[in-house]
This record gives C-alpha cells, structure tokens and sequence, in this order.
C-alpha cells in the first residue's frame, strides 16, 4: 500500500474506527508532546490550523498559546484556492468558513511576516521522514 491515496483512506479509517476515548488520549498525547517540547517553548508564534473531527485536535494547543504566544490561523480567500494567516485572540475570533471549518473572522489582522514561529500542519498520518 505505497500509493498516497490508499494511504490516506486506511489511515482514515483508521482514525475513524478509534473510540472517542482512544481518539482522546491519542490527541492529549500529542497536545502534550507538542507543548512540553522545546521548539513550542522558545517561539513567540504559532501557526496553528483548527481541527476538524478527523484530524488531531489543536484546540488545546490554541487555547494555551493565546496566553502567552502570537496564534495565527489560516482563512480561505476567494475562489478557496488562496490562503493567508490571521491573528486571533480568542477562539471567539474564529468563525465557520466557506467549506464548515473555523477560521479567523474578517476583523483578525492578516500577517505575512512569521519571525520566531511555529507551525502546525494538518496530517492524517506521517512516518519519521514526513
């Protein structure tokens, strides 16, 4: 099973056959990887995708960087094709976009300049080489 595609749909469901409860621990284990490590430690800002069912849960993640760090996410622009960051500054900041995922309203600031900062990126599944 070498091909993205088939990939992808096993570890789909995968994802999908877990219990709420293992999904859980599987998202707190990685939260909490995520947080204690260095890189998240030394970073004033963090790039951050909203999660949807499927994917690894950032809420966590997002609600304890907005104390301290710059938490930007990621909005869909036009044709769906395009897409900037904007800095949020409470999750009452993001909204339902055009395809059902929360982003940043239209009053977060958009940024284009990420010194000193940290993303987050959405993936089903990943080996040691990415």
């Amino acid at each position: 099973m070498t091909d993205k595609k088939a990939l992808r749909k096993h570890f789909k469901e995968l994802r999908l056959s877990m219990s709420a409860e293992e999904r859980k621990q599987a998202d707190v284990a990685v939260q909490q990887a995520f947080l204690d490590s260095e890189e998240y430690k030394s970073c004033t800002t963090v790039l951050a995708y909203v999660s949807s069912d499927i994917e690894v849960s950032t809420a966590e993640i997002v609600r304890k960087a907005l104390k301290s760090k710059i938490v930007l996410c990621p909005r869909c622009e036009k044709n769906g094709n395009i897409m900037y960051f904007y800095r949020i500054n409470s999750t009452y900041d993001l909204k339902k976009g055009r395809f059902g995922i929360f982003e940043p309203d239209e009053r977060c600031e958009k940024y284009c300049v990420f010194d000193n900062a940290l993303c987050i990126v959405p993936a089903l599944s990943y080996d040691k080489d990415g």
